[in-house]
């Protein structure tokens, strides 16, 4: 870690310059000060100022000045550690200290990755100075940041000495090493043979409304994928130190981008279950299946659009049909509201749905999906044609009624012997018209079951007049 990255001088610079200015300027104003007659000691004033640019300018140069320090306390640290861990006992020398080897396998990995950040910090960390010489301040660690590169360049020497004195013992850890991981492989393979056998992947807890079960499940195994992911980072580590092939373990991976979606993926059932639960309680009469419908629809994209890492997973499969039938379901229930459902069409619905209730002040939402009319969209399509289909009938039958019960017909009485029908022309034109329409009404079949008596007595009648 080589610090912050370093600043904007130029910009530092203006700023420490304006405020210097402005501390000069304000120093040099006279006091007091006469307006005419008027004298103002603005003394206290002037000092208040003068102390504030101060101020400003001090935050600056003391910032760069801190920022300059730890930069170079930081360098001059890391090279002296090295100097002093590469420059002492050799792993050679005492080949049975273990410990001693990674410390200086350490320290060599150390060099390699920090080759390129110190070839290029010790100009900044010059320029730094000269900004802070400008200002008339003084870093601390002049002479030790000079002393660094020479410093540095020993450090490079011995790290390359070293390296091809420990490579006998650095091969022989390596086998160790191998033989660790190849351990762990078989390890982690078992443990993605099981994630995959035991997490909730199926649909049986939402089904069940076990939902706290599934996230207990996931919880148990985000924890263990945890400390696996910890192994398999130590063993990375193992196998920069001692430049060995990087493993990717490309199985633990999976499993944590596995564990992630089905997190989501179960949250977006406890959500859309949890809405769909809140519609049970809507009265009959209550219930706005457009606006339903809306919701229903919107969840169906957001599911439909998922990550295609879910779409093979049955739980997914699950919630892709609740979902669906709820929008099968909707436009049925808007159906059924319609004014010409009558009981007899409801007495149909119990049939067909195989499934009893009683439509009082208390039907709601719930009661109709308990019927699952999602598995009978064609019957009930089909009962609720036939309502609309009666309910024209029944309005044809009651305005023939209607009108033949109060037709007129007059009578020419200029004979009283024989009293003759007056004119029949309006009359005959209604009657051929409504015994169309009565004749259409008996070949509509199963429609006119309901009223086929009375059907049939006012074709009679109709004929009678005819």
């Amino acid at each position: 870690d080589i610090g912050r990255p370093i600043p904007k001088l130029e910009e530092f610079d203006k700023k420490i310059d304006f405020f210097f200015q402005m501390k000069h300027d304000l120093s040099n104003l006279k006091t007091p000060v006469d307006i005419h007659w008027l004298r103002i000691n603005v003394q206290p004033v002037k000092i208040a100022l003068v102390s504030f640019a101060r101020q400003w300018e001090e935050k600056f140069t003391m910032f760069i000045q801190k920022h300059t320090e730890e930069r170079i306390r930081a360098v001059v640290e890391f090279v002296q550690a090295k100097l002093d861990g590469l420059g002492g006992t050799s792993p050679v020398d005492d080949p049975e200290n273990s410990r001693l080897l990674y410390q200086t396998m350490t320290d060599i990995r150390d060099v390699k990755l920090a080759t390129t950040a110190m070839r290029k910090i010790f100009q900044p960390i010059r320029d730094l100075c000269q900004l802070l010489k400008k200002h008339h301040v003084t870093p601390w660690g002049l002479v030790e940041l000079e002393q660094a590169p020479p410093k540095w360049d020993e450090v490079g020497r011995l790290a390359f000495a070293e390296k091809e004195k420990i490579l006998p013992l650095q091969s022989q850890e390596v086998l160790k090493i191998r033989n660790q991981i190849d351990s762990f492989a078989e390890e982690l393979r078992e443990f993605c043979q099981e994630f995959r056998r035991e997490c909730p992947f199926g649909a049986q807890n939402a089904i069940e409304g076990k939902y706290d079960q599934s996230y207990e499940k996931m919880n148990e195994y985000y924890l263990r994928t945890l400390k696996i992911r910890e192994k398999a980072n130590d063993f990375n580590d193992l196998e920069l130190l001692f430049d060995m092939q990087m493993s990717n373990y490309r199985e633990l991976k999976d499993c944590v981008e596995e564990l992630v979606l089905l997190k989501n993926l179960w949250d977006g059932v406890v959500l859309v279950k949890g809405i769909f639960e809140s519609w049970d309680d809507i009265l009959w009469d209550k219930i706005d299946t457009e606006s339903l419908l809306t919701t229903a629809r919107d969840i169906q994209n957001q599911v439909k659009n998922m990550p295609k890492g879910v779409r093979a997973w049955p739980v997914y499969r699950w919630l892709q049909d609740e979902v669906k039938n709820m929008a099968t379901v909707l436009p049925l229930v808007n159906d059924l509201h319609g004014e010409t459902m009558r009981d007899r069409h409801w007495t149909q619905l119990m049939t067909v749905t195989k499934k009893t209730f009683e439509k009082g002040p208390e039907f709601c939402f719930k009661d109709l999906t308990d019927l699952q009319l999602h598995e009978f969209a064609e019957d009930v399509s089909e009962i609720v044609d036939q309502s609309v289909k009666e309910a024209k009938i029944e309005k044809k039958l009651t305005a023939i009624k209607n009108v033949w019960s109060k037709m007129p017909v007059s009578f020419d009485c200029s004979n009283p012997d024989c009293p003759l029908l007056g004119e029949l022309g309006e009359v005959i034109e209604r009657l051929d018209g409504d015994s169309l329409e009565m004749m259409g009404m008996t070949s509509q079949g199963r429609f006119i079951e309901f009223c086929k008596p009375v059907v049939d007595e006012w074709s009679g009648k109709l004929r009678a007049i005819d």
